[in-house]
């Protein structure tokens, strides 16, 4: 089966489509982010990745500690004019407000029982 040329095939052999932010999300430096290159993510996170670019629904990805977001096309809407600056930086009050909070005992209560 050939791939069309229109996507791109990133390491672990998943295909990504994605809209524009899946787009994005293969132009973007990743090496200047905690994720490092794609090409070294695990499976579980490209296809974690892959999943939110393709729903149907506002869905953001927060990944390791550091809570390092990737959003899909719908989530757009909600960041606003923190779309595009907001992809592959740290979930914190500063740059993402509006959520922060909801995250905050979640992500910390989780590290703190050493998961």
């Amino acid at each position: 089966m050939s791939v069309p040329s229109t996507v791109q095939v990133l390491p672990h052999g998943l295909l990504h489509g994605g809209g524009r932010m899946g787009d994005l999300l293969r132009l973007y430096d990743w090496t200047t982010t905690p994720l490092g290159s794609v090409d070294t993510w695990p499976s579980c996170l490209t296809q974690a990745a892959s999943t939110v670019l393709h729903l149907g629904l506002s869905s953001i990805l927060l990944w390791g500690p550091k809570c390092v977001s990737i959003y899909n096309d719908h989530y757009i809407g909600i960041l606003d004019k923190k779309h595009p600056a907001a992809l592959g930086k740290s979930c914190n009050v500063t740059s993402f407000p509006a959520i922060a909070h909801r995250f905050r005992f979640t992500r910390f209560g989780y590290l703190a029982r050493g998961r």
